[in-house]
């Protein structure tokens, strides 16, 4: 949402009045320092001024507080052209952040595959280091005792991931904490975003969990996702609950703080989903088993349910999914603090989906983007639903067509059929249905055969001439439109 502060400056900015624009942009950000559009219409200004270092450095702290920027690559590429400039001290100034101590910490248990990795990733981002080791029998605990720095944790694991984190808090001495999995690594260009962004948010009266992105490295998926909570402060009472897939708190109780979910420019390689890692590991067969001991003690829980539904359809057990996911959208109500409901009706979509129950899918989308207007993953799928629609009328109505061809040189009705419907009719149609369904040349022969009975027949020239034009582009002939190929 563009605020009016913003609109001012953007409309200093179209008149090309940039120094107008770079003060006011700057009299907004001393008073709203985590403003990321505004730090962006500020290196605009910088940019335009002359001043390309400062406002690369601009553009960093814009994209740190925005990590979905679609502008990050083309600032790059103007701050790359332009001239550095004289350094701004002010606006240096204004980057500045508080000096705040960061420790990472780390659950381990038989991870010597990649806790080097892991670690290395971690040098010079931390102030220091905290593994938790789990009962490793493999090597872990003597390679991650022997790296440099390193505090070492000993836990005896008791199926229960929040109980081991919260073993491991007492042992940290810095203001905040940034929770690592052992089969992640830093990004190396995200080092000093950590000490950034605890330095940024930890002056606010507001609680603040951050959230980093992870990149899934899993079957050639390697898109980010900002949806991991993972640095919060360690002076305001925050606990982990849940034997899984474990959630941060208040002390008193899950979520009670009503902290704010920020995501930030601080990014993780995971490869813990990759297949033989996932076999090697069951990790799948571990969260089921103690998600199901997490719904024995909190059978209406809706978090629970809901990744009790989720890793249920990981498994291929689209049923107990199913029951678990409507068992969560019926609870959420009693617990308002559960954020997920989107995702629940999304999944239980997907459920349906996957069963072929179309309207009981779209039923389950809509009620998603009640949730969240704009869901694009709920948009997809609802469009996805749609188009299998779509695909099973055209099957209908091919059946049907066919059935009229084949049914009418035996009709005796009181009603005398037209030998057009069976006729040139019932081939038109059929020409549209290849059509729909991508097979040109043979639309092409079908709407031929039409024209053969009816030569002047206007909708079959079209498509013809739309399908010809289409076969051009597609060998790259440049192609003027006919106003009879127009659809």
């Amino acid at each position: 949402m563009i605020t009016a502060s913003q609109a001012s400056i953007a409309a200093l900015l179209k008149e090309k009045d940039f120094a107008g624009a770079e003060r006011a942009a700057a009299a907004h950000l001393r008073q709203f320092p985590l403003d990321a559009q505004s730090w962006v219409l500020l290196g605009e200004a910088l940019l335009h001024r002359g001043y390309g270092e400062t406002a690369g450095r601009v553009f960093e702290r814009a994209q740190l507080l925005d990590p979905h920027a679609a502008w990050a690559d083309t600032a790059r590429a103007a701050v790359g052209q332009a001239p550095a400039g004289d350094m701004r001290i002010d606006i240096e100034a204004m980057l500045d952040v508080p000096r705040v101590t960061v420790a990472a910490a780390i659950l381990a248990k038989d991870e010597i595959r990649c806790i080097d990795r892991c670690l290395r990733s971690l040098l010079g981002a931390v102030d220091e280091i905290v593994v938790i080791d789990c009962g490793s029998t493999d090597g872990t605990r003597e390679a991650a005792s022997a790296f440099p720095g390193v505090k070492l944790v000993t836990f005896e694991w008791c199926d229960d991931f929040a109980a081991a984190r919260n073993a491991g808090l007492p042992h940290i001495e810095s203001d905040w904490v940034i929770w690592v999995d052992a089969d992640e690594s830093l990004w190396p260009e995200d080092r000093a975003n950590i000490r950034t962004a605890a330095g940024l948010f930890g002056k606010l009266a507001q609680l603040v969990i951050i959230n980093a992105g992870v990149q899934e490295h899993q079957n050639g998926d390697a898109g980010i996702k900002y949806n991991r909570s993972r640095m919060f402060p360690l002076n305001r009472g925050l606990r982990y609950k849940g034997r899984v897939h474990e959630q941060i708190g208040g002390a008193e109780g899950l979520s009670a703080r009503d902290p704010i979910g920020k995501p930030v420019l601080i990014r993780f390689h995971h490869d813990g989903y990759e297949p033989s890692v996932m076999k090697q590991k069951q990790k799948l067969a571990r969260n089921v088993r103690l998600l199901e001991m997490m719904l024995r003690e909190e059978p209406d829980n809706p978090g629970w349910l809901f990744f009790y539904g989720r890793d249920m359809l990981g498994t291929g057990d689209c049923g107990k999914a199913q029951e678990a996911l409507r068992a969560a959208e019926r609870h959420a109500p009693a617990s308002p603090h559960f954020s997920r409901i989107a995702e629940v009706r999304l999944l239980l979509a997907f459920t349906h989906l996957q069963a072929g129950e179309l309207e009981e899918a779209e039923s389950a989308c809509r009620r998603a983007l009640e949730s969240i207007p704009d869901f694009p993953d709920a948009l997809v799928m609802l469009a996805e639903i749609e188009l299998k629609r779509a695909y099973r009328l055209v099957q209908s109505a091919e059946s049907r067509l066919r059935k009229a061809k084949d049914v009418y040189p035996s009709y005796r009705g009181v009603v005398e059929a037209s030998p057009d419907s069976a006729g040139w009719k019932s081939d038109y149609l059929l020409a549209e249905v290849a059509r729909f369904a991508g097979k040109q040349a043979q639309a092409k022969l079908m709407y031929e055969k039409v024209l053969e009975r009816l030569p002047e027949y206007e909708p079959a020239h079209k498509r013809i001439a739309r399908i010809e034009e289409q076969r051009l582009l597609l060998n790259g002939v440049p192609v003027r439109r006919s106003p009879a190929a127009s659809d």
